[in-house]
């Protein structure tokens, strides 16, 4: 901080020889592979069962509560549109076994 207190200008630059800095990587660098990160294929059936446990749980403790009917008619919506949902979910999760047999031809089910 010196020349700031002194009323000099401050030192804008070094005057040692600046380091080198590659611009390019080095060869071979970016022709490398990078492994392949599988996307996640979690069972959606029971995000789909916790949404409608939720609204119905709301819509229980909002009519106890004796709480204003414009909420307990958005839980009741949330619980009637989350119907379609867990239907969608179900069949999706029915196509699980499908999907991951023609990604990993490895893969195979144990279970039923």
């Amino acid at each position: 901080m010196t020349g700031i207190l002194e009323g000099k200008p401050p030192r804008t630059h070094d005057h040692r020889a600046p380091a080198k800095i590659p611009w390019t990587y080095p060869v071979g660098v970016t022709e490398q592979r990078k492994p392949r990160i599988e996307p996640l294929d979690p069972p959606m059936v029971p995000f789909a069962v916790g949404g409608l446990a939720g609204f119905a749980v709301a819509a229980l403790v909002v009519w106890l509560a004796n709480g204003p009917d414009r909420w307990l008619d958005i839980c009741l919506a949330g619980f009637l549109v989350g119907l379609p949902g867990l239907v969608t979910m179900i069949v999706h999760d029915r196509n699980r076994k499908r999907r991951r047999a023609l990604t990993h031809p490895e893969f195979r089910v144990t279970s039923q």
